[in-house]
């Protein structure tokens, strides 16, 4: 384990990196740009998105809106991405799981990193705001804003309910979307959209928490009180059953506003037996090798939920007999 944290590298730079940095490929920088941008995250969050547009337009959402937040998404995200890995630049030097990370290791100075934060920012606002979708565009800084300051600075290195109510941040896409294709958020009929957002706000702690009890002693190397360091870990499993059950009652909460019918009804019910079962063999039978498979079953969880909602509305678009009686 890293147990030294390097010195910050590149302030002397006009691009922000080190001397040494500066004879390397444009093929690593490039992939060092990329990890910082976290594209890992960013096909779940589209996906987010993306239902909800389906689910605004009750079918195929519109090409321009669709395309708009796509590149907005991926803007955002790398502009978070970034600013978290200039934050935690020397926490995550300090965790075998985090210590190659391209601002940990200096080979992207501060400067540098935080240009590119800006940039993309400032991309991901544009992206949205050149078709005067203006909602769609301050919801999408809100979210960066959300994520880079009140999760990553505020609440993760303070409190072990750092994943619950930074959990809101995963929440945004689904607003963003249902106003990028209905140009708000007016109530009553952007409640789907708050369905779905509280739908990823449940599923995330349960998500996040196995990563926790996975790596629990790289982050308490780090200093970061999650909640097995703080509570435990039969503590934290349970929590995970709990949260588990709610996302799962949740799933099944669009129903009633008839933004979903009897083919996503038939995959939330399999998906939640699932989450449920595996919630269940967490609690009861813990290991490393069960942590790990449950938060990779979780991000499964999630898409294939959401993709099936989206079939959902373009079946229901060609058959209406799919739709449920209500």
């Amino acid at each position: 384990m890293a147990n030294a944290v390097p010195t910050p590298q590149g302030f002397g730079h006009p691009l922000g990196a080190s001397t040494a940095n500066a004879t390397r490929s444009w093929r690593n920088v490039l992939s060092d740009y990329v990890q910082i941008s976290k594209p890992r995250i960013l096909v779940l969050l589209l996906v987010v998105a993306w239902a909800a547009m389906f689910v605004a337009e009750e079918g195929l959402p519109a090409g321009g809106p669709f395309a708009a937040v796509t590149a907005a998404g991926a803007f955002s995200v790398a502009a978070s991405g970034a600013f978290n890995n200039v934050v935690e630049r020397r926490r995550d030097a300090q965790m075998d799981r985090t210590a190659h990370r391209a601002v940990a290791a200096g080979r992207i100075g501060v400067p540098a990193a935080l240009v590119y934060g800006f940039v993309m920012a400032a991309l991901s606002f544009a992206s949205l705001a050149i078709l005067g979708l203006w909602w769609a565009a301050a919801l999408t800084l809100g979210a960066i804003a959300y994520y880079s300051v009140v999760y990553t600075v505020i609440l993760k290195p303070t409190t072990p309910q750092n994943i619950v109510i930074g959990g809101f941040a995963g929440s945004f896409p689904a607003l963003i979307g249902w106003a990028a294709a209905t140009g708000g958020l007016a109530l009553p009929a952007a409640w789907p959209a708050l369905v779905l957002a509280a739908l990823v706000f449940l599923w995330t702690p349960p998500h996040f928490w196995s990563l926790a009890l996975l790596y629990q002693d790289d982050y308490a190397a780090a200093g970061y009180p999650m909640m097995p360091n703080v509570r435990g870990e039969v503590s934290t499993r349970r929590q995970i059953l709990v949260y588990a059950v709610l996302t799962v009652a949740c799933s099944f909460a669009l129903l009633p506003f008839g933004a979903a019918g009897w083919v996503y009804a038939a995959i939330a019910a399999l998906l939640g037996y699932v989450l449920l079962w595996r919630s269940w063999l967490l609690l009861r039978q813990p290991d490393k090798p069960r942590y790990r498979a449950f938060f990779f079953f979780t991000i499964q969880y999630l898409g294939v939920l959401l993709i099936g909602l989206m079939m959902d509305r373009i079946l229901v678009s060609f058959v209406p007999n799919l739709a449920l009686p209500w």
